[in-house]
C-alpha cells in the first residue's frame, strides 16, 4: 500500500477514534460523497453531522482497521471493527432518534475510498445493518 493511502488511514482511524471534528475534517474534501446501506451523504458539512451524531449516540465508539487494507494514492479498501455503547439518541436517516439503550455493539465493515489530492473524495461502506440493529434491540 502507498504511504498516503496509510497516512490516510491512520489520519481517519484516528479522527474517529478521538472524536475530533476539526481533525476528520482535514481527512475529507469539501464535495465528499459517502453512502453506506441507509443513505447517501453529500459534502463536508453532511459528513461531519454525521459522525458527530454516531458520537452523541455513542460517545465511547472507537475503530480498528482490521488486517485486510489495500490501496494506492487513488484508492484503498479496509476492513474494520466498530465497538460503542449506545448511551445516546441515535439519528435515523428519516430524522427519527433511537434512545441510548447502553446496549454495547460491535460491528465489523468493509470501507471503499477514492482519494483526490491526498483526501476522501467517495466513502463507501458496507456493513451488516440486520446485525446493528439485533444489536441494539430493535429486532429479535
Amino acid at each position: 500500500m502507498s504511504s498516503v493511502a496509510v497516512e490516510l488511514a491512520q489520519r481517519l482511524c484516528d479522527a474517529m477514534n478521538s472524536h475530533d471534528v476539526e481533525r476528520l475534517k482535514v481527512a475529507y474534501c469539501d464535495d465528499v460523497e459517502n453512502s453506506d446501506p441507509t443513505q447517501v451523504l453529500n459534502g463536508i458539512d453532511a459528513v461531519l453531522a454525521y459522525w458527530q451524531g454516531l458520537w452523541t449516540a455513542f460517545k465511547d465508539l472507537s475503530f480498528v482497521v482490521g488486517p485486510g487494507c489495500v490501496g494506492d494514492e487513488k484508492a484503498r479498501a479496509n476492513e474494520w471493527i466498530a465497538r460503542g455503547t449506545h448511551t445516546g439518541p441515535l439519528t435515523m436517516p428519516d430524522g427519527s432518534a433511537i434512545p441510548g439503550s447502553g446496549r454495547v455493539i460491535e460491528l465489523k465493515g468493509m470501507s471503499y475510498f477514492e482519494l483526490r489530492d491526498g483526501k476522501v473524495h467517495r466513502q463507501r461502506d458496507y456493513f451488516d445493518v440486520a446485525s446493528q440493529m439485533t444489536q441494539l434491540g430493535l429486532v429479535g
